[in-house]
């Protein structure tokens, strides 16, 4: 069975962004949600709100992709 891996570059925290390619895209059949930020800084010259910055692609973009998939009634054969 073939299968074919697209690269998608979008802000997965705007979740109308997100909402409008995926409906552009309906054979879609699996996700790897590999976004996130890195900072370079040292944790102790991290200050409030820093931690927040770093985690928002990751958890707010699996928490959209998840909304998302259920709203378009996605079938995926695998959400990593």
């Amino acid at each position: 069975q073939k299968c074919r891996v697209e690269p998608v570059a979008l802000d997965i925290t705007d979740e109308a962004a997100l909402e409008s390619w995926w409906g552009a895209h309906p054979q879609v059949r699996a996700v790897f949600h590999l976004a996130g930020a890195a900072s370079l800084k040292p944790l102790a010259e991290w200050r409030p709100g820093d931690l927040e910055e770093e985690m928002r692609a990751k958890v707010s973009g699996a928490w959209n992709l998840h909304r998302v998939a259920q709203r378009l009634d996605a079938r995926l054969d695998a959400f990593v």
